[in-house]
């Protein structure tokens, strides 16, 4: 969580402010007294889950600064840390002083003095002159805790799992969410599985979640694959009439990130001051047309495409010529051609009257330079419905076979990179580090790493999917992933 998060959220069991180090704001002098109130949040936090201290905050979240701890120490930065790491020496101890990281950060033009503490392996007592302290955290306080209450603490809380390294010493894990910080949607309880399930024409409406209507919120949460890169910079070649292919098909796994895609290409048109029609077949009635659709969205009405019979070829054409640069995105097409499959057009259905009519958009599109036409079909054939639909697909892709180029938005190796945009708002590389460090260790030593696979390159694999083990990516999407109800 970055400061501002810390701020905005208060006090809690894993953040505690401190307006100050050791001057008093009630008596307006120096008073060596408050050490010990930084010193055992310290200590607090060593002994619970970790956490993170600010000093030059008050209670209420208001930004004192350091300004006045700073002119104890002749406005020296440098001797308020080492004044702070002589205290922590003394009091907690060196051997502490590796799970304890410092930072300055400016906010409104006043410094924060930023600790981070990680858990610590062992307990860990604050020293006083009366003898020794134990703390720990409860809500947003700090406790003390009387001999009996420290030693039932100590069996609880060090006995449960840990990382073994080789034979005697024993490593806690550092927790994941204080090294991969989650975004503040998930902090806040507010993601649901309605932000998951991407709808091209939600968006088109005005009516998706803003994470996905608003452009500049969909690309902070949307890792740039190399295939997605490359297909928006093959869309706006396009467009903007200097070659590029004139029909594109996305095809990937069942939720590979096709519709994700359309929505990138949607937002990155409107930048490029392109016009943008939506098909979605999924919200579209059977009776409704493809061409009834488009001709709407481009002229408000649907003169000369109103009929159930495919328009032909040149008045599609007259009608997409004028609206360049256009770009029209497809979605759920095998679906709408599903449903039309039971409508009948004279001799004909409508799915029929479709099929010819993808033909005629495919061909017209390719005569005009500023024309781009995407259109996603799966690619599993547990996507499909039945043996009609089995059929519809093949014709489908027959038809736009003819001129199209098939794109992958998503390759497997960067399935990890897609979860963690999402999911983390930043991760600690180097303490990443030293965790997967650990974890490959102790997986060494109980012989855990899966056959064939080199430590090193397990170790690659893990931090690119750090807080999740490679195993539970492949699982999820190898094999989970090809069920459609998952």
């Amino acid at each position: 969580m970055n400061i501002g998060q810390l701020l905005t959220h208060g006090e809690s069991e894993q953040v505690e402010f401190k307006t100050t180090l050791q001057w008093d704001v009630r008596q307006h002098k120096k008073n060596q007294g408050l050490h010990h109130s930084v010193l055992k949040n310290i200590a607090a936090f060593l002994n619970t889950t970790g956490g993170t201290l600010l000093i030059g905050v008050e209670d209420d979240g208001n930004i004192y600064g350091l300004e006045a701890d700073l002119a104890l120490v002749d406005n020296s930065l440098d001797k308020f840390e080492q004044l702070l790491a002589s205290l922590i020496k003394d009091y907690i101890g060196t051997q502490y002083i590796p799970l304890i990281h410092n930072e300055v950060v400016e906010i409104t033009d006043k410094l924060v003095y930023v600790i981070r503490v990680d858990p610590s392996p062992k307990p860990v007592y604050l020293k006083r002159k009366q003898g020794r302290e134990f703390y720990v955290r409860s809500g947003t306080t700090t406790q003390s805790l009387d001999p009996k209450e420290t030693h039932e603490y100590i069996q609880i809380h060090w006995s449960g799992p840990a990382t073994r390294v080789g034979k005697e010493n024993v490593v806690a894990m550092t927790a994941f969410h204080t090294i991969a910080v989650p975004h503040e949607d998930i902090l806040a309880g507010r993601l649901t599985m309605d932000i998951f399930a991407a709808d091209l024409w939600e968006v088109h409406k005005g009516r998706a979640p803003d994470e996905y209507r608003d452009s500049t919120r969909f690309f902070q949460k949307t890792y740039q694959t190399e295939g997605l890169r490359n297909l928006l910079a093959v869309i706006e070649k396009r467009l903007r009439g200097e070659g590029g292919d004139p029909v594109i098909q996305i095809q990937t796994p069942f939720g590979g990130g096709k519709t994700h895609a359309l929505i990138a290409m949607y937002h990155k048109a409107a930048e490029w001051s392109a016009k943008r029609v939506v098909i979605v077949g999924t919200p579209m009635a059977p009776t409704d047309t493809l061409w009834g659709q488009i001709a709407e969205q481009l002229t408000g009405g649907r003169e000369g495409f109103a009929g159930q019979t495919a328009p032909g070829r040149e008045s599609l054409r007259e009608l997409l010529d004028v609206h360049q640069p256009l770009l029209i995105l497809m979605d759920e097409v095998l679906e709408y051609a599903t449903k039309a499959a039971g409508v009948p057009v004279g001799a004909s259905t409508l799915s029929a009257q479709t099929l010819a009519f993808l033909q005629e958009l495919t061909e017209a599109a390719s005569t005009l330079e500023r024309v781009c036409l995407a259109v996603t079909l799966p690619s599993s054939v547990l996507e499909h419905y039945d043996e009609g639909a089995e059929r519809l697909f093949h014709q489908l892709q027959k038809v736009a076979g003819r001129v199209e180029k098939i794109y992958t938005p998503v390759q497997e190796h960067e399935i990890t990179s897609v979860i963690r945009r999402r999911l983390f708002s930043s991760i600690d590389e180097k303490r990443m580090g030293t965790v997967v460090g650990q974890f490959l260790d102790y997986a060494i030593a109980e012989s855990l790493l899966p056959a064939g696979v080199e430590p090193s390159e397990y170790r690659q694999r893990f931090e690119a999917s750090y807080p999740f083990l490679p195993e539970v990516v492949d699982v999820l999407y190898q094999r989970w992933g090809s069920f459609t109800s998952f």
